[in-house]
């Protein structure tokens, strides 16, 4: 499969996962009353789950039933991964180079979805 379009079905299965993410977080919160803490987590495993079954097998069409624990286990590592670095270079480009927090989502969210994407074909190719 081309890379252009396993980037462009990348980024269209990571929609779903993003919406799953906010809208389990917002509504375990605010509905459910969970913390936020627990709020996240759950709701990082759900997008997880999801973004899994949508990038292996739709935007790297790959089938095979028998590499599901090993990719698993390294796809969840990426999410989590992912999530500590999104946070921690968010705060770094806000406080220390002066970025507005939206520019900086945005700078952040640019950069590691370039690399998730390099670490996503390797975990599905490999």
């Amino acid at each position: 499969m081309k890379t252009s379009l396993q980037i462009g079905r990348f980024l269209v299965g990571g929609l779903p996962a993003t919406v799953v993410f906010y809208g389990s977080f917002l509504t375990l919160t605010r509905t459910g009353g969970m913390s936020y803490e627990w709020a996240t987590m759950v709701a990082l495993l759900l997008s997880a789950g999801l973004n899994f079954v949508l990038q292996k097998f739709w935007a790297f069409q790959e089938k095979k039933i028998r590499t599901i624990p090993r990719q698993s286990l390294q796809f969840l590592g990426l999410a989590v991964g992912y999530f500590v670095a999104s946070v921690w270079l968010v705060v770094v480009f806000v406080e220390q180079l002066h970025f507005r927090d939206w520019t900086a989502l945005l700078a952040v969210r640019t950069i590691l979805a370039s690399a998730s994407f390099l670490i996503t074909r390797k975990i599905f190719t490999n």
